[in-house]
């Protein structure tokens, strides 16, 4: 009987350069994202230029004296985009500070009170436009100014902070998967049509390009969140395949 055909294996020289389009991918990948985020920005000062972006814009409506509703759903998108910046914030200085889990705890609740605060202001601007935007621009101002003087868990004073968070954890879970999922399927049929002149066994390329999206996954969420963020979205996915609570 005559032996399996090894024809559809790539050789040692194909793999190699496989090897090679696969690191230099995924470094480009990573360096771009990096670059993207601003790497000579000071990490915890990242909320510092959306804040005085929502300052101005609240100071032309202000001046201008628009009234048109418009204006209104520019700011209140401005403010939906401060969350993430803020929550990046906090997880940055908690490192900076000795990545203790009790201050990194501390820091996020007081950025997600923070983050509450502007999006309760923010909700304002249906009902009275001229005084929520006035409210707005004061608390942009206070924080930026109290970021920029490193009080990150006096980011606004007690007083203007809302006492119960609006935040739904779930749905920003789900968001950052959402989010890691479509970068790395993109990343993952990049590499694929890379891939396609060499002629290799769709045998091989399937289970590698299922591998390689739940690696690229993971490699998102630590590159975005940390590593412990990271392990614990990845196990709330298989969280929805078992009897228990997530993690």
């Amino acid at each position: 009987m005559p032996k399996p055909s090894m024809s559809t294996m790539p050789d040692f020289p194909t793999m190699v350069i496989i090897f090679v389009i696969f690191s230099a991918f995924y470094t480009l990948f990573f360096v771009v994202m990096e670059v993207r985020k601003g790497e000579n920005v000071a990490r915890c000062s990242e909320p510092i230029y959306l804040l005085l972006d929502l300052v101005n814009s609240c100071a032309s409506v202000v001046a201008d004296g628009d009234g048109r509703y418009t204006e209104a759903v520019k700011i209140s998108k401005q403010v939906s985009e401060l969350g993430l910046p803020l929550r990046n914030m906090a997880r940055f200085a908690a490192a900076e500070f000795g990545g203790r889990k009790n201050l990194s705890r501390v820091l996020k609740e007081h950025a997600e009170q923070v983050e509450a605060t502007f999006i309760e202001a923010a909700d304002g601007l249906v009902r009275d436009r001229d005084r929520a935007v006035n409210r707005l621009a004061g608390l942009a101002a206070i924080s930026a100014n109290r970021i920029a003087e490193g009080r990150f868990l006096q980011v606004l004073p007690d007083a203007d902070l809302v006492q119960e968070s609006v935040l739904e954890p779930d749905r920003l879970d789900g968001r950052r998967l959402a989010t890691a999922c479509i970068w790395s399927l993109i990343a993952v049929m990049a590499t694929g049509i890379i891939l396609s002149p060499f002629g290799m066994s769709s045998a091989l390329v399937i289970p590698l390009m299922l591998v390689g999206f739940i690696v690229t996954v993971y490699l998102i969420l630590a590159f975005r969140y940390g590593l412990a963020e990271a392990t614990r979205l990845t196990r709330n996915i298989g969280s929805f395949f078992t009897p228990g609570p997530p993690a």
